[in-house]
């Protein structure tokens, strides 16, 4: 399991992610404190309900998604 140190140096404050591009980095865990490597639906699910910021960047009705690094580090520090 990576360190809140170690997600800070690969994160980018000023850069965009998706959310899929933070589950495979697994920055994000599950309630069980595993890693969310599979689990996609969660970090939507984080968007969603208002806890991870997000940008919506999707021009129809479809969402498309992105996380400033600024916003998904705030979130590491606060859940």
């Amino acid at each position: 399991m990576k360190t809140l140190s170690d997600i800070r140096l690969e994160i980018d404050p000023e850069r965009y992610y998706s959310p899929r591009q933070i589950s495979q980095k697994c920055w994000i865990t599950n309630s069980n404190g595993e890693e969310a490597k599979t689990n996609y639906d969660q970090v939507l699910r984080l968007i969603r309900f208002g806890k991870l910021p997000a940008r919506n960047f999707g021009l129809g009705k479809t969402p498309y998604y992105r996380v400033k690094g600024i916003d998904l580090l705030n979130y590491l520090k606060t859940f």
